[in-house]
């Protein structure tokens, strides 16, 4: 499981995640993304490049805790 910001220092989330999905380390590897500043139509874009789920910032423990089990 891979818990990814969309916002990076050097990069950003999205090009990261387009990496892990070109040369995906594991056959099962799965991709939460967060932020807190996503548009609507970047949160589709992301899960379009293969993102398996995203949660927006500020988010709840149980909420959290729910998507990473599922």
């Amino acid at each position: 499981l891979v818990l990814l910001d969309v916002m990076l220092p050097d990069t950003t989330g999205h090009e990261v995640l387009r990496a892990l999905r070109t040369e995906p380390p594991l056959a099962n590897l799965k991709v939460i993304m967060f932020s807190g500043m996503a548009a609507p139509d970047a949160l589709a874009g992301m899960l379009l490049d293969g993102a398996d789920d995203f949660i927006s910032k500020p988010f709840s423990v149980p909420q959290f805790f729910g998507r990473v089990k599922t």
